[in-house]
């Protein structure tokens, strides 16, 4: 826990919250552009991104993929940062440790 302690004294975690948003939002809006130039048809509704097969072009499912692969540490990262902020606050380390 020491190196986490050191880690989020130089790095603020609501930056690495913004970051980690703004890294998957920008993953999805290519790979929806992407879509859309290769099939017009396309809807956030009917198609699935990172679904690889038929329905969905190789190059959408890559980008797709590789952004959630490029968030999964981040997100880790944004967890224990927020049981480590709960833990500061005063709560019980119980529903910490449960969560």
């Amino acid at each position: 826990m020491k190196i986490l302690e050191n880690f989020y004294e130089k790095v603020n975690g609501s930056y690495l919250i913004l970051i980690t948003s703004m890294i998957s939002l920008t993953f999805t809006l290519i790979s929806v552009i992407l879509f859309v130039a290769i099939n017009p048809a396309f809807s956030l509704f009917i198609n699935w991104l990172p679904t690889p097969g038929d329905t969905t072009p190789v190059i959408v499912s890559t980008v797709f993929n590789t952004g959630v692969l490029i968030m999964c540490p981040l997100m880790i990262l944004i967890h224990l940062y927020i049981f480590m902020y709960l833990k500061e606050r005063g709560c019980k380390e119980k529903l910490i440790t449960l969560s």
